[in-house]
């Protein structure tokens, strides 16, 4: 494959080398290379405007009115300190891996993570919990180097959990949507590729103004009813709202494994009519789950209505 400058791409295509590198930066070229401080990418025809996508749009989402102030007063309570620690990276490894379909304790996690070899598990689950280990280092060292919640990171994270693992065609969007019963009529007709780029559109233009918590909810909502890709679509979801969550000054979820299947629960109820609330307010519990255990900040949830019903999430 024959590869151009930025340069020469931007000549080629009639635009700004500013241009060209931000539709790098936002994964609108597929195949692009960061090269250092520049990009590398295939030669190929001008990306199409995304402006033509405008008629399609996603479903209309509501958090109802939950307020987010006590996160946002623990938020502040430990602005000076790391969001991430070798606890906390464990505890949200678990849980992608469960969502992974592999069920391995936090010692076990320690004993991989460390090279130790565990004789229940196949290499390809050795694997994985290696690549989701690596995945969440990158999102706590993406803040330092400023990589953007895109779908060029979408990608890069699909890369990563799918390192050296066997399956063929692991990195290419689905291309049936027939059976997508979550999805309308209208929008079946239009291909995942196409779905994804209006999806962060929405996320980069309307969402910009919501609180990083409700973005967060609706990014997971609206990437697992996508289903970009063939498999880990749960993970790549969650992962990239926690990404979207690292980066707005927050720390990851702590989603105990017995609240997942409360979570999914949640997700699939928010198909109907794009009501998100619930999935709100397990974010918003998780989140004060982490403040509480690894920042030792009491947290009193008065503003949704699950917070009892949840109650398990801080055990």
């Amino acid at each position: 494959m024959e590869y151009w400058t930025v340069g020469e791409a931007a000549k080629a295509w009639n635009i700004t080398d500013r241009r060209v590198r931000l539709l790098c930066q936002t994964g609108r070229i597929d195949g692009a290379i960061r090269n250092g401080w520049s990009w590398i990418l295939p030669k190929q025809s001008k990306p199409g405007d995304a402006r033509s996508l405008r008629h399609h749009k996603n479903r209309t989402l509501h958090i109802g009115f939950q307020s987010f102030k006590e996160l946002d007063e623990c938020r502040q309570q430990i602005a000076k300190s790391p969001l991430y620690n070798d606890e906390m990276i464990i505890d949200v490894a678990s849980v992608v891996c469960l969502m992974q379909h592999i069920d391995v304790t936090i010692n076990e996690l320690k004993a991989i993570g460390t090279g130790v070899v565990q004789p229940r598990f196949s290499l390809f689950d050795h694997i994985a919990v290696l690549n989701t280990i690596e995945v969440i280092d990158w999102i706590f060292e993406s803040i330092d180097v400023n990589e953007q919640v895109n779908e060029y990171a979408m990608q890069r994270i699909r890369t990563m959990l799918a390192h050296h693992r066997p399956h063929q065609g692991n990195h290419e969007y689905r291309t049936s949507s027939a059976g997508d019963l979550e999805l309308s009529p209208s929008e079946r007709v239009v291909d995942v590729r196409h779905r994804i780029e209006i999806l962060f559109s929405q996320f980069e233009g309307d969402w910009r103004w919501l609180h990083p918590v409700a973005s967060a909810t609706f990014l997971f909502v609206e990437l697992m009813r996508i289903r970009p890709y063939q498999d880990d679509n749960a993970a790549i979801a969650f992962l990239m709202a926690c990404m979207h969550l690292v980066r707005s000054g927050y720390p990851m979820p702590l989603i105990t494994p017995d609240a997942l299947e409360s979570l999914y629960d949640a997700v699939k109820f928010s198909f109907r009519r794009g009501d998100c609330r619930q999935v709100g307010e397990i974010f918003t519990a998780s989140i004060a789950a982490s403040y509480t255990k690894y920042y030792q900040v009491e947290v009193t949830l008065h503003t949704f209505e699950l917070a009892e019903s949840l109650g398990h999430l801080f055990d």
